[in-house]
C-alpha cells in the first residue's frame, strides 16, 4: 500500500479546532496555508483516525465535513519570517538551556 499525505490544505483536528484565533496564528498565518476546520471537534482521537485514513488513501470527506475555512492573514507573513530568523540565530546559543528548561 502506498501512503500519501497532503499538506496543502491542513485540517485542524480535535479540540484545538475550537479556538479560531489559536488555529489561525498556530498554523494558517505561519505556514500561509488555508486551513479546514471540521464540523465535529470532539477530540484528537477522531482527528487522528481521519488523518490516518486520509494518509492511507481512504476517502473521508463525508466522515466530518468542513464547517469553515481559516484563511491566512497575509499581513503577518513578514513578521513571522523576521521572528523566525531571530529564533534561528539565537537557538544554537540557547539550545542546551532550552532543553534543560523543557525537561521534566
Amino acid at each position: 500500500m502506498k501512503l500519501r499525505a497532503d499538506f496543502r490544505n491542513p485540517t485542524e483536528p480535535g479540540d484545538s479546532a475550537s479556538a479560531k484565533v489559536r488555529c489561525s496564528c498556530g498554523l494558517s498565518d505561519v505556514t500561509r496555508l488555508r486551513q479546514s476546520v471540521p464540523a465535529i471537534t470532539v477530540g484528537a482521537s477522531y482527528g487522528d483516525a481521519q488523518m490516518a485514513a486520509d494518509t492511507a488513501g481512504v476517502e473521508t470527506g463525508s466522515w466530518n465535513p468542513v464547517a469553515h475555512v481559516i484563511e491566512p492573514d497575509g499581513s503577518t507573513g513578514a513578521l513571522y519570517d523576521r521572528l523566525y530568523g531571530i529564533y534561528r540565530r539565537a537557538y544554537p546559543a540557547l539550545r542546551d538551556d532550552l532543553h534543560t528548561l523543557g525537561a521534566p
